[in-house]
């Protein structure tokens, strides 16, 4: 992929390319719980040290006929961020579906 990174502090964008590799698994033990997680890998290809890591996982469980409670964590690493900012990140959220059909 392309990347064009234009940053606050007034420095000169960066451009370069970054490879993408995904992983995604998806599990449904039974009609009531399901899982799902896609993990991304995103080196810098001039500078393979210069790496992105994200995960964004999801437990689904059926409450009701159309309900479905759900937890979505999502973790982010960067190898290299932008000046003041941490290498890792994480979110929680939690959250009701409702199906129409």
């Amino acid at each position: 992929m392309y990347e064009h990174e234009l940053l606050t502090d007034g420095s000169d964008p960066a451009e370069d390319f970054r490879g993408s590799i995904y992983f995604s698994c998806s599990l449904y033990p039974n009609d009531v719980i399901s899982f799902i997680s896609t993990t991304y890998y995103q080196p810098l290809l001039s500078k393979f040290s210069d790496y992105r890591i994200a995960n964004e996982s999801s437990l689904g469980i059926k409450a009701f006929k159309n309900f479905i409670f759900k937890v979505t964590y999502l973790f982010t690493y960067d190898a290299e961020p932008a000046e003041d900012i941490q290498n890792s990140q994480y979110q929680i959220t939690t959250g009701i579906l409702y199906s129409f059909n």
